[in-house]
C-alpha cells in the first residue's frame, strides 16, 4: 500500500478512511482495511484488495492501468463519483465487488494508446454480488472504424462490448407556407438499428434561399436517443414564418454533426418552403395591345395571375382615358 497525499484517517470515527486529495494506490498483493473508504477527491487505484466499503465522489480507477481491484464490501459512488476503466491489448481494468454495487456518477472509459479492440470483443469492467443503478454519464465510448463500446448491465455487473456504431440519417421536408399563421417543418432523425448505449448528435439550421428570422426561425441543439434498445426515431421542429406574398419556393437545411456512439450516414436535411396556398398574384403589365381600325374589340396580352398555384381563367379588362391620334385611331391605357 502506498500513495501520494492519499488518505486522512477520520479521528472522530475509528476504522474509517477519507481521501481528500492525491492518489491512493493499493498495489498487487497489498491490502487496505478500513470501512468505509471514502474517496471524496483524488483517486483510488491499484490491483490489491480493499477490505470494507468504498464510496465517495472521487475516482476509483482499478488496475495500473489494467488489472483487478477487489473490494470485499459494497461499492456505492456518489453522484459526482467516477469509475475509471482502461481497455488494453491484453487486459482491461476491473472492479471486483463482493457485496452490492449501487451505481451512480460517471463511467469513464480509456482505450490504451495505439490499440483498437476487435469488433465483438467484450470486457467486464465491474462484477458484484448484486448490481443496482446505472452510470448516468458514460465517456470514452467512441472508437475508430465506426466502432464504439456498448455498455450493458446485468444483475451482477457491467460489460463493454465493441459494437458497430448505428448510423444516423435525417430526411427532407416540404412545408406549405401560410399567409397569416406560422407552420412547423418536422424533420425525422433516425437510427438504422436500436442501440443499448445513449446516442447523441448535434443539429443546426443553415440558410439557403430562405433566411432565418424572416422566412423561418433558426434552431440548434442536441438530440439524444436514450439507449434503451428500442428508440430509433427523434424529431427536429423548425418554425416557418407566415408570409402573405407569393414568393418563389425557398430552401434551408438542417445539418447533423458531432455524433457519439454512432456515425452520420445522411447528415443534411433540406426544408422546402412552398409558396403559400392563399396568395394571389396581380397580373403583369400588358405586353401588347392589338386592334384593327374600325373594330370594336382589341387583344390585350399580359402575364396571367394565379391563385396559390391555380390559374385564373376569367379576367376583366377595362380601357380608360382614350385619346385621338393623328391617323384617326384612338389609344387607351
Amino acid at each position: 500500500l502506498f500513495g501520494l497525499n492519499a488518505a486522512t484517517p477520520d479521528p472522530s470515527q475509528q476504522g474509517r478512511l477519507t481521501q481528500t486529495a492525491g492518489t491512493l494506490t493499493v498495489a498487487s498483493g497489498a491490502t487496505l482495511q478500513a470501512s468505509p473508504v471514502r474517496i471524496d477527491a483524488g483517486a483510488l487505484t491499484g490491483s490489491g484488495t480493499v477490505i470494507g466499503q468504498v464510496t465517495g465522489s472521487g475516482t476509483v480507477a482499478p488496475g495500473s492501468p489494467t488489472g483487478t481491484l477487489s473490494v470485499t464490501g459494497a461499492y456505492a459512488p456518489g453522484s459526482a463519483g467516477t469509475l475509471g476503466v482502461t481497455v488494453g491489448a491484453s487486459d482491461s481494468s476491473r472492479l471486483s465487488v463482493s457485496g452490492a454495487a449501487t451505481l451512480s456518477g460517471t463511467l469513464a472509459i480509456t482505450t490504451a494508446t495505439g490499440f483498437t479492440p476487435t469488433l465483438g470483443t467484450s470486457y467486464t469492467v465491474l462484477s458484484a454480488g448484486s448490481r443496482t443503478g446505472t452510470f448516468p454519464v458514460v465517456s470514452g465510448t467512441s472508437l475508430p472504424n465506426g466502432y464504439y463500446y456498448q455498455v450493458s448491465y446485468s444483475p451482477t455487473g457491467v460489460t463493454l462490448t465493441v459494437s458497430q456504431a448505428p448510423q444516423i440519417s435525417i430526411n427532407d421536408v416540404g412545408i406549405t407556407q401560410q399567409g397569416a399563421t406560422s407552420t412547423t417543418a418536422t424533420f425525422t432523425v433516425s437510427l438504422n438499428t436500436p442501440s443499448l448505449s445513449p446516442v447523441t448528435v448535434n443539429y443546426a439550421t443553415q440558410d439557403g434561399t430562405a433566411l432565418a428570422g424572416s422566412d423561418y426561425q433558426g434552431a440548434s441543439g442536441t438530440l439524444t436517443f436514450p439507449g434503451d434498445g428500442t428508440t430509433t426515431v427523434q424529431s427536429i421542429n423548425v418554425t416557418v414564418n407566415p408570409d402573405p406574398s407569393c414568393d418563389p419556393n425557398e430552401l434551408f437545411t438542417v445539418v447533423l454533426s458531432s455524433p457519439t456512439n454512432a456515425t452520420v450516414a445522411r447528415g443534411t436535411g433540406t426544408g422546402t418552403i412552398v409558396n403559400n396556398a392563399g396568395c394571389v398574384t396581380a397580373p403583369g403589365a400588358p405586353t401588347a395591345v392589338t386592334a384593327s381600325p374600325g373594330n370594336s374589340s382589341a387583344v390585350v396580352s399580359f402575364t396571367a395571375p394565379n391563385n396559390g398555384g391555380n390559374p385564373i381563367t376569367s379576367y376583366t379588362v377595362t380601357a380608360t382615358d382614350h385619346t385621338t391620334v393623328a391617323n384617326g385611331g384612338e389609344t387607351a391605357t
